[in-house]
């Protein structure tokens, strides 16, 4: 895949920036889950957080999480058992 133009959204060479076969429900879920993951890493940023581990860590554990206790995956919960 190669990114289309400033965009995230993916698009295939040779497409000339076509969705091909994706259809505008598939843009806008994948667009959707872009700025999802970009909102969780710049979240984590201003909190003196290191997205990479702490992101690796919310995703191992937010299957078998209570969804009452979600505020302990935030990062400045991980900051603050980190430090």
């Amino acid at each position: 895949m190669v990114g289309c133009g400033a965009g995230l959204m993916p698009c295939w060479p040779g497409a000339g920036g076509r969705l091909g076969r994706f259809g505008r429900k598939a843009v806008f879920r994948c667009r959707y889950e872009q700025q999802t993951a970009y909102t969780m890493i710049e979240t984590a940023k201003p909190n003196g957080v290191d997205p990479r581990p702490w992101l690796t860590g919310v995703l191992g554990r937010i299957a078998d999480h209570k969804i009452t206790r979600i505020d302990e995956l935030l990062p400045w919960r991980y900051a603050a058992q980190a430090a």
